[in-house]
């Protein structure tokens, strides 16, 4: 993903606070570092009544020679004394010139940390080169609920056309008209008999093409439905990055086999914490030229959520981060990272590892089947103490690998 850099030469930042009609106490003043700059200083009041109480912060930025770029969506991550702050709200006014953060008044008690990463509003595709293409099509039958896909080359016209499907219709992206922006009218993509939109970029990898910017607008920002982007890229050899995947509302198999066998290099943040059935199935199996998997922050797993995710991602190497704690009752890591042969570090939160031949569905079987012989794999002491080989799910520390109890690394 492209991060987007804006010049912001000036920026007004305030703290508001409803009290609820109570005197306040004496100010308290923090720091707000936005991006890296640091800003003026905001004042925390700290008020008597502290129910659902939220600093608002204001943060208005003025472009030079007021220039914005248009159609711009930003990720936030905000931290206080190192400490992530999740629970936030963000809106923005009619002009989308102004905006506004509201966090907990009891989450600021030191300076406040605020980094964004912005991408655009609509699915983006980039050439690499005058060679480049892409075009879509309908793997099995055309669409019985209607599918209307546009582009345009020029946020600021929007001069949007139509777009046929059809390799016949390939868009070459190439010279002022390199990078195309996508749109779907319509609220779906699903045809018949399970025949989804697919896209495609050729199939001997030798013309780049890089994505970005919001998937959503594949489906009119009107959010996820059961299987919506089911092999959406799948096999394009030619796609090294990916749009971004914004939704944190997650349905059944919604991005199942997405990128399956694309020649994606990095992947997207997935940002989701709940978890659905099949939700992330196959979603980067065969991706040999990915090298980092994303973070994965649920608390908690789905039947078959993780099934094959990184099956045969051979060039992968390091597992960031599997939040959740307990396994439940799902078969939710089938085959996750078999034949990853470079995969060499895994950490993981599990606090309830295999036990000797329980049959308890095949909650991890196979999940680290041929990764690299040597690796680190850091985990709670808990897990370590009393992972024991399992008939049905093997181990879920690898063999021969050195196990970590620090969980800050």
């Amino acid at each position: 993903m492209k991060k987007l850099v804006f010049i912001i030469p000036l920026m007004t930042i305030s703290l508001l606070a409803s009290c609820g009609g109570k005197s306040p106490e004496p100010e308290i003043f923090h720091k707000v570092n936005f991006d890296g700059g640091e800003y003026l200083s905001i004042d925390v009041t700290e008020c008597k009544d502290q129910t659902d109480l939220f600093a608002k912060i204001s943060l208005k930025e003025q472009y030079l020679n007021n220039y914005e770029v248009p159609q711009i969506e930003y990720y936030y991550e905000i931290t206080c004394n190192d400490k992530e702050i999740k629970d936030f709200r963000i809106y923005s006014n009619n002009n989308h010139n102004h905006v506004y953060l509201e966090i907990p008044k009891e989450e600021i008690v030191g300076d406040i940390n605020i980094k964004t990463e912005g991408y655009c509003h609509y699915l983006t595709f980039t050439g690499e080169t005058d060679e480049s293409k892409i075009y879509y099509y309908f793997p099995e039958v055309a669409p019985v609920k209607p599918i209307d896909i546009k582009y345009c080359n020029d946020l600021t016209k929007l001069d949007w056309q139509d777009w046929a499907a059809g390799e016949e219709n390939a868009i070459t992206l190439k010279g002022d008209k390199k990078t195309i922006y996508v749109w779907n009218k319509q609220s779906t993509l699903s045809t018949a008999a399970h025949g989804f939109v697919s896209f495609n970029t050729g199939s001997d990898g030798s013309s780049n093409v890089l994505s970005d910017g919001n998937i959503m607008s594949l489906v009119n920002f009107s959010g996820l439905s059961h299987h919506c982007f089911l092999n959406l890229f799948n096999d394009c050899k030619s796609l090294v990055s990916t749009p971004v995947l914004p939704a944190t509302a997650l349905v059944d198999y919604c991005y199942s086999n997405i990128f399956q066998n694309s020649g994606i290099r990095v992947a997207p943040k997935l940002p989701a914490t709940v978890m659905v059935d099949g939700c992330y199935g196959h979603m980067f199996y065969g991706c040999s030229s990915l090298v980092e998997a994303p973070k994965l922050p649920a608390s908690s797993p789905s039947s078959y959520c993780y099934e094959s995710m990184f099956c045969g991602c051979t060039s992968l190497r390091c597992v960031p981060l599997i939040a959740f704690k307990s396994f439940g009752k799902y078969s939710f890591g089938l085959r996750m990272f078999e034949g990853c042969s470079t995969l060499s570090y895994i950490k993981v939160c599990f606090e309830e590892p295999m036990l000797p031949n329980d049959p308890t569905e095949y909650r991890l079987m196979n999940w680290v089947v041929d990764v690299a012989a040597q690796g680190t794999f850091v985990c709670p002491q808990v897990c370590a103490d009393k992972d024991t080989y399992n008939d049905f799910s093997g181990k879920t520390i690898p063999v021969g690998w050195t196990i970590d109890n620090d969980m800050s690394h």
